[in-house]
């Protein structure tokens, strides 16, 4: 996923009326976290949520949302000590 292409994601998410601003911000951070090399994206949800100062429900909240409306796909649930994989 090209710079050019995370950008304009996260603008068509933020003209979305359906998401909310908790939604926004996590879609941000994954599209920070995503790496182009391993085209991979598996940040935990306790370090989003140090991230953005929210607590994991919070995070788990805007991840349902973006699942929802097709922003994002998981991929790989994780487990305690493993972190969910994220396609975006």
């Amino acid at each position: 996923m090209s710079l050019v292409d995370k950008w304009k994601l996260n603008y068509f998410a933020a003209a979305d009326p359906r998401l909310s601003s908790i939604a926004r911000r996590v879609l941000v951070l994954l599209c920070n976290y995503y790496n182009d090399k391993t085209k991979q994206c598996n940040p935990s949800q306790l370090r989003m949520s140090r991230d953005l100062g929210v607590t994991d429900r919070t995070i788990r909240n805007g991840l349902s949302d973006l699942v929802l409306y097709d922003y994002i796909k998981i991929i790989k649930k994780g487990n305690v000590g493993f972190s969910t994989m994220y396609a975006i």
